[in-house]
């Protein structure tokens, strides 16, 4: 009996001692689960609505979208994927637009309000918004060495009477150091933007740098042809040409942008 207690009394304090050599093993940290992210920026390229004022889910990310003037734009910042509710309200306070806009995960996107306000219900309100996707935040948005990107995006929307246009994209460009070109780029080429409508756009991807003209034939009358400033374009940078403002007063707007870093999940 004597020796079965004692065996019992061992077995037990074995068990002890692996209990307690257990209760010191440190256990495995779970790494919480990441939330998908996105990069946005916002641009103000309204015909009337200065100095707007931009609520994400109601709250502002960034100072800049308390006081967004026209052709102003925000950095970029991160932004929790999905659908957000965006409000626009003008310097006046009252609530320009309001409307759900999904965030695509890990996407890079310029949002883009444009066209004109008037107060809800008026037919003559054309305000309104328009995305560009810059691709992935997962890789990179530069363009190859020694070159540059162009995107020329069409946000002219109709006022009054006069109704958005469509455009031929065409260009003339010195290379830096080199000499004159002729036309090289036609947005006719690429069935896919033939023409560039409203909130459509036209790239051109790694081209030279150097001093370009470009030219914007009018779909509605195609001897209307719409020149820029000529423009000098330097490698290492994404730029954004935008066509903006009334349409029978088309307005042009150069964004130079430098190229994000790639980001990981």
């Amino acid at each position: 009996m004597r020796l079965k207690f004692k065996e019992i009394f061992i077995g037990l304090f074995i068990a002890g001692i692996g209990l307690t050599i257990y209760g010191c093993i440190e256990e495995p940290t779970i790494e919480p689960v990441k939330r998908p992210f996105s990069e946005i920026r916002v641009v103000n390229l309204s015909n009337n609505v200065d100095n707007m004022r931009v609520v994400i889910d109601n709250a502002q990310p960034v100072s800049a979208l308390n006081s967004l003037p026209i052709t102003g734009r925000t950095p970029y910042f991160e932004l929790k994927s999905g659908v957000r509710n965006f409000k626009v309200y003008n310097q006046s306070n009252d609530l320009v637009f309001e409307k759900d806009i999904t965030v695509i995960s890990y996407d890079r996107t310029t949002i883009i309000f444009a066209g004109y306000f008037e107060m809800p219900g008026s037919e003559a309100n054309t305000f309104t918004n328009f995305e560009v996707s810059e691709g992935e935040v997962l890789q990179s948005s530069a363009p190859a060495a020694g070159r540059m990107n162009v995107y020329i995006v069409n946000t002219a929307a109709p006022v009054d009477t006069f109704e958005a246009d469509e455009f031929t994209i065409k260009a003339t460009y010195t290379i830096t150091g080199g000499s004159p070109q002729d036309t090289t780029y036609e947005s006719t080429t690429d069935v896919n933007e033939n023409p560039v409508a409203l909130g459509k756009s036209y790239s051109i991807g790694n081209a030279s740098p150097g001093d370009y003209l470009f030219h914007m034939v009018s779909n509605a009358d195609t001897s209307n042809t719409i020149d820029t400033q000529p423009l000098s374009l330097n490698a290492g940078f994404r730029y954004y040409l935008y066509i903006h403002g009334n349409p029978n007063s088309i307005q042009f707007f150069l964004d130079e942008v430098v190229p994000q870093p790639t980001r990981s999940k």
